[in-house]
């Protein structure tokens, strides 16, 4: 009767464990201790002179002070000047307190609408209504709040973003480098003995977790 056993068996690495994807043009290598770096290529139309250029959907949990940015089309004439990693994610809260000092339209509970200035953000909203009236409301009584636009700093998605410097417009194929935590790996083995216990036989698979926050394919 053939013996199954099976065992797990955390393995350190130091050339780490490579992940390519061909289509976007992302490589990641994933380490031991929660760490993987990053290599994404991507086009870009540059101008000339001075501007900002983003990269979107990358991992939230980057490591900033690790951050390269390279043309490999024409190092020569594209330089940076400036290096920003935003990951001020929107949410209500943050939505609120952006627009204190400005208009907002609220609808309670009770099916009022109300216009007013936003004063206040805490766990009451406090609004200057057009009649001079200052109205207090708990957040509870609050159904739907209307804003106009996204407030500027918030963003939906980590970002990284560059001040470069062109010397003429030209096509550039970006690259960009970085270590972020989040990802790890490890391995699982299942070996099978014959019925004579002389000879096994071992598969093994390897297992990536992914929780940087970003998508890599």
């Amino acid at each position: 009767m053939q013996k199954k056993i099976l065992f797990f068996i955390a393995v350190s690495f130091i050339s780490g464990l490579p992940l390519f994807a061909q289509k976007s043009d992302v490589s990641v290598t994933v380490y031991n201790q929660n760490l993987a770096l990053v290599r994404d290529v991507r086009e870009l139309s540059v101008k000339k002179g001075e501007q900002l250029l983003y990269f979107r959907d990358v991992a939230a949990q980057i490591d900033p002070t690790s951050v390269h940015l390279r043309s490999l089309t024409a190092p020569q004439s594209f330089a940076v000047l400036e290096q920003n990693f935003e990951y001020d994610l929107v949410n209500g809260d943050k939505v609120l307190r952006k627009y204190v000092d400005h208009e907002i339209e609220l609808f309670t509970a009770g099916k009022d609408t109300l216009r007013g200035v936003l004063l206040s953000a805490g766990n009451e909203l406090v609004l200057s209504l057009p009649n001079g009236e200052i109205r207090m409301l708990p957040k509870k009584d609050v159904r739907a709040m209307n804003f106009p636009r996204l407030p500027e700093g918030l963003i939906t998605r980590p970002t990284l973003v560059w001040l470069v410097r062109s010397n003429k417009k030209q096509d550039h194929r970006i690259e960009t480098e970085y270590l972020t935590k989040g990802l790890n790996w490890h391995t699982e083995y299942v070996s099978i003995l014959n019925d004579a216990e002389t000879k096994m036989d071992i598969t093994a698979w390897v297992s990536v977790e992914n929780n940087s926050g970003a998508i890599y394919h």
